[in-house]
C-alpha cells in the first residue's frame, strides 16, 4: 500500500499541470451537477406543502399567436367560477409596483 501511494504522489508531482486540470474539471463538473440538482428539486417539490397540491392549477390566456400569459382579469376569473363547477376557489393575486 505505500507504494501505491508512493508511485501516486510521485505523478501528481510530474504532472502538475494535468492534475490541477484535473482536479478543476471535477470542481466545475460537481459544482454543475449540484446546482442541476438543487433546480430539479425546486421544480419537483415547488407547492407540495398545500394539503391538496395536486388541485392546484394555473390559467394562462392566449390571444392569436402570442405567447401565453397568466395576468387574467378578476370578472373573467369569477364569471370562470359561476359558470364552472370543477373549481372550489379562485384566488387573485394583485402585485403592486413602487415607481
Amino acid at each position: 500500500m505505500k507504494t501505491i501511494l508512493r508511485n501516486f504522489i510521485s505523478v501528481l508531482r510530474r504532472f502538475k499541470m494535468a492534475t490541477l486540470l484535473n482536479i478543476l474539471g471535477l470542481s466545475v463538473a460537481f459544482s454543475a451537477f449540484m446546482i442541476i440538482m438543487m433546480q430539479v428539486d425546486y421544480d419537483q417539490n415547488f407547492d407540495t406543502f398545500h394539503n391538496e397540491a395536486d388541485n392546484i392549477y394555473r390559467v394562462e390566456l392566449q390571444w392569436g399567436k402570442e405567447t401565453p400569459q397568466a395576468i387574467v382579469s378578476r370578472c373573467f376569473s369569477t364569471s370562470h367560477r359561476i359558470s364552472l363547477p370543477e373549481p372550489l376557489a379562485i384566488l387573485s393575486i394583485v402585485r403592486r409596483f413602487l415607481l
